[in-house]
């Protein structure tokens, strides 16, 4: 089978003033045209990650992370998000990301009696991080993250409409940063 996918991401940030800055983005991974099933079998236009980008794309909720063509049905996806950062001062940050996802390709079902063609939206995703910047070396992460599936997101993974329930997700993380080598130019 002959591959011809791409991924490409774009995003504007804007600072306001010295504690407000806004931005938008959006996030594309190309997936197969699954309605053209002849041109289906011979190339696949599904834009596939070797291994996970972590939080980088696609939302701190991770939902699409590793395999995103496994949870799309290699329908492909995009991602049009809006962003807002604060910075309350040098030490505390708090950032609200809010995605808009969608299936990049037409996704069918097919069923002993048609092909079903669904809708493109596969749900939203909210993201809330809190950031405390102890010093150079050393900072504490709070993030919380809730995800509103579609319907076509319940029928891609078998639930019956309305079934599926939000997934929400907490976590904390402290991250440090040690110098070993400080090394200054004489």
């Amino acid at each position: 089978k002959d591959v011809d996918a791409m991924f490409y991401s774009a995003k504007a940030m804007y600072k306001i003033n010295k504690m407000i800055e806004l931005g938008v983005g959006y996030d594309h991974y190309s997936g197969t045209d699954f309605s053209d099933t002849t041109k289906a079998k011979t190339k696949s236009t599904t834009f596939d990650k070797l291994y996970g980008s972590g939080h980088t794309f696609l939302g701190y909720m991770d939902y699409f992370n590793g395999n995103a063509s496994d949870i799309t049905k290699g329908a492909g996806i995009n991602d049009i998000f809006i962003k807002a950062n604060f910075f309350l001062n040098e030490k505390h940050n708090l950032e609200a990301t809010y995605h808009i996802f969608s299936l990049d390709k037409a996704y069918f079902l097919q069923t002993k009696k048609a092909s079903i063609k669904y809708d493109k939206a596969l749900g939203s995703e909210i993201d809330f991080l809190y950031t405390y910047k102890q010093s150079k070396t050393v900072n504490l992460s709070l993030g919380y993250s809730v995800y509103l599936p579609s319907e076509t997101m319940e029928n891609i993974h078998g639930f019956a409409k309305g079934d599926s329930k939000f997934a929400h997700f907490a976590y904390m993380m402290l991250t440090i940063k040690p110098v070993f080598l400080n090394y200054t130019e004489k």
